[in-house]
């Protein structure tokens, strides 16, 4: 083989290589193409897949949500409402037992004041209010549970030491009865405390239960 064939040999095999190489290439890019839209197509779907997912977990999420809030709602609703009816109960006994207090310790009465049947309708009326309350503590705070302790231990003390002075009265109407003389700071003591004890019922229990009030409408929101 000449110079001449050699290079007319190299040459057409350097055309021939070139035209492989171009076409490998050229199919190379195509199926990389191919393959890339595949994985591209594919990719949207799994996307697509994870949207709708995301979306239905969403709304599930967003029902268990209402739902949880709907029956939170319905049972505060009851509470609130069960609460009102409770604190509603408790103002009424104390209303009822201020009223019974006046009444005891008022000083437009006869000699009837002396009795003391009076003092046992009371002290039940308190016993019971206070075993009544016991069983609603559950709806009122530490300090709302304290003022109504302080409240009923005052009515307490009113009738005990109103049920004392009458003792101290009927005591000296015996004692006069049977003609001995009594010191004047011993006759009048039982209607001094008397009048004290109706200050107090009529006006220191009117103000503790006004500040019950006060507490009793925050507790249902009127404030």
């Amino acid at each position: 083989m000449n110079l001449n064939e050699l290079l007319a040999f190299f040459g057409s095999s350097a055309i021939v290589m070139a035209g492989i190489t171009y076409l490998a290439k050229n199919f190379i890019e195509k199926f990389l193409e191919g393959g890339i839209e595949k994985y591209k197509s594919s990719l949207q779907q799994d996307i697509e897949l994870f949207k709708h997912t995301l979306n239905k977990e969403s709304e599930n999420l967003k029902y268990e949500l209402n739902k949880i809030s709907l029956e939170y709602q319905t049972k505060y609703n009851a509470l609130y409402q069960e609460r009102g009816t409770v604190i509603k109960h408790v103002y009424s006994g104390i209303i009822n037992l201020e009223a019974e207090l006046v009444k005891l310790t008022t000083m437009f009465q006869g000699p009837e004041w002396k009795e003391t049947n009076n003092n046992f309708v009371i002290h039940d009326l308190i016993f019971q209010f206070e075993n009544d309350f016991e069983i609603k503590r559950l709806y009122f705070s530490e300090s709302t549970c304290e003022n109504i302790e302080s409240l009923i231990e005052r009515m307490k003390t009113i009738n005990q030491n109103m049920y004392t002075a009458k003792l101290q009265e009927q005591e000296n109407s015996e004692v006069e009865r049977n003609g001995l003389v009594i010191p004047l700071q011993n006759r009048l003591e039982p209607k001094k405390n008397w009048y004290l004890l109706e200050q107090e019922a009529s006006s220191e229990i009117k103000k503790i239960r006004r500040e019950l009030e006060r507490e009793f409408a925050r507790l249902i929101g009127v404030e």
